[in-house]
């Protein structure tokens, strides 16, 4: 039962959105927190994961 993350980068062209990752998370996520440097914190019911939203899609 994995769940996925879509990030987005919301822009000014017609489509006014492009997907920029989709992250596959080994759990449901029990809560999303963007942090600084571009990094995505995923908590989990037993921990959590760092995602890098800019470039590589390995937790931290």
């Amino acid at each position: 039962n994995a769940s996925h993350v879509m990030i987005y980068e919301i822009t000014r062209t017609k489509t006014r959105h492009k997907r920029i990752h989709e992250l596959m998370l080994p759990c449901h996520a029990q809560t999303l927190q963007i942090l600084s440097e571009g990094r995505l914190c995923v908590g989990y019911p037993s921990g959590f994961s760092i995602y890098s939203i800019l470039g590589d899609h390995h937790p931290i």
